[in-house]
């Protein structure tokens, strides 16, 4: 093999270990935005429950009050 020949088919080698470098790195990051994602759905959810809660048993006491 030419050595300019050698030279080229490293290149082209280290641009494809390039690109799949960066497939990894954009295939980590949609996972993790995902996991983020989740995460916040998981939060609203939980305070929307304990919201939800809180004004229902406030409601009831103050439904028992004013039947007093």
């Amino acid at each position: 093999m030419l050595p300019g020949l050698l030279r080229w088919h490293i290149v082209r080698g280290m641009g494809k270990l390039l690109l799949i470098l960066l497939a990894v790195f954009a295939a980590f990051l949609v996972v993790s935005l995902v996991i983020s994602a989740l995460h916040f759905l998981f939060v609203v959810a939980l305070v929307a429950l304990v919201v939800v809660g809180a004004l229902r048993l406030t409601g009831s006491v103050r439904r028992r009050r004013a039947r007093w």
